[in-house]
């Protein structure tokens, strides 16, 4: 017997804002959280963000009108009106750490070196033992992700619940996010009449989208190249060892172009996404006209002249991701290599160029999706994240078990706080 639900995942961009809204299949309800039979897309907006730098809200109005337009757009799609939401988050307020936890086994026979079996109960509680550090004021816990759980003296294991044992421990990876840049993304939908029902990593969306079992299972680092930041997951042996995002991104080529040529923001961009090359000694003497705005003269610039200014940038930005991915200390352990994924990831021969700086094999990651229909955004790593949601969303996965933040019990414990203090 199958059963259904309607799942709306939004990407919300520097450049862009994606909403998908999905209807998933699953075989049976009893298996609702880990059985998904297939995801038919019902609709997909897209429109050009605007109100929000490097994964920050910096106008709420803005940012609003952008979400709007986009989920009007998939909701007329969908023929369906969207009342809560999955929200992929980033920036360079995203912090990720590993750490551990452990739990005795309550059992009877403990004295006697006898273990008991564990349980789901048993998991829960020793990845609650996890979160138990000392979190920066003003951020909370967003995921928390397994790497590996360890059962007395036995290490590296993946599925802990059957096996008998006196303690249980769980090594984790923690990623952390300011409650304020949450909060006033929440504003935004809050104006929609729209709720939020989870916060999602936006690379762990991606890699949700564009990774399989194997590549986790034996190493991959994953760089997911947006418009304002490009964020980087390290996974080996099942778990993430390592995430990271750094502030330069689509956005910054942009800008270098504009700045070089003298031209405007949005001429710049089609010069990028037209004649854009990621290494120069590839590129052609080919001249490319780009026209005058408001009484100035038309110039004429060649692809090699676009290259050397896009290399430099691209370089700095892969050698950035690099030394993210050294700091997992698994970078030599990666079997797949690197798989780079986004909008950035379309520009030309990345691959070349990215190859020599990593010095271990490269790909492209494009969105895979159990939806026929959708055949045309399979091969577009631009809607990597907004894919990535909302598969993440119809996993339910047991290793991510971060509870959502309610903002006004936070602000009411904060009053309750002030006044304890004034009648003191």
């Amino acid at each position: 017997m199958e059963n259904k639900k309607i799942i709306t995942g939004i990407d919300i961009g520097t450049t862009k804002v994606v909403a998908v809204i999905a209807e998933i299949i699953y075989e049976d309800k009893s298996t609702i959280d880990n059985n998904v039979k297939g995801v038919k897309i019902l609709g997909l907006g897209e429109h050009p963000s605007d109100g929000l730098k490097k994964g920050i809200v910096v106008d709420i109005v803005k940012t609003t009108k952008s979400l709007e337009n986009a989920i009007k757009l998939a909701e007329e799609k969908a023929d369906t009106e969207v009342e809560e939401v999955y929200v992929g988050i980033t920036g360079d307020h995203i912090m990720g750490m590993n750490y551990n936890g452990k739990i005795p086994i309550n059992n009877a026979n403990q004295m006697a070196g006898i273990g008991k079996e564990i349980s789901e109960n048993d998991v829960q509680k020793v990845l609650e033992a996890s979160q138990a550090i000392n979190v920066s004021p003003g951020k909370r816990i967003l995921h928390t992700l397994s790497q590996s759980y360890e059962v007395d003296d036995r290490k590296g294991i993946q599925n802990p619940v059957g096996l008998s044992g006196n303690t249980l421990g769980v090594n984790v990876h923690l990623v952390t996010s300011l409650i304020n840049v949450e909060k006033d993304i929440e504003t935004c939908f809050k104006k929609l009449g729209i709720g939020i029902k989870k916060f999602v990593l936006e690379p762990l969306a991606s890699s949700y989208s564009v990774l399989d079992s194997n590549e986790k299972e034996l190493g991959v680092a994953l760089i997911d190249i947006g418009g304002g930041t490009t964020d980087i997951l390290v996974h080996y042996d099942g778990g993430i060892m390592h995430s990271a995002a750094i502030p330069q991104a689509g956005k910054n080529l942009t800008f270098d172009i504009s700045h070089r040529f003298k031209t405007t923001i949005e001429q710049a961009e089609e010069l990028k996404k037209k004649y854009g090359i990621s290494k120069t000694a590839l590129a052609t003497n080919e001249k490319i006209l780009i026209k005058g705005v408001k009484g100035r003269e038309s110039v004429e610039i060649s692809q090699k002249d676009l290259a050397e200014v896009i290399e430099p940038r691209m370089i700095e930005i892969l050698t950035k991701s690099l030394e993210q991915i050294k700091k997992s200390n698994v970078a030599n352990k990666l079997n797949f290599g690197v798989v780079i994924t986004g909008g950035g990831s379309q520009l030309k021969n990345l691959i070349d160029l990215s190859q020599e700086i990593f010095n271990m094999p490269v790909k492209i990651g494009f969105p895979e999706i159990i939806d026929s229909e959708v055949s045309q955004y399979k091969n577009n790593p631009r809607y990597a994240t907004a894919f990535g949601i909302v598969q993440y969303a119809s996993s339910c996965k047991a290793d991510d078990f971060t509870s959502n933040v309610d903002f006004n019990v936070i602000d009411k414990i904060k009053k309750l706080i002030n006044k304890l203090t004034n009648w003191y």
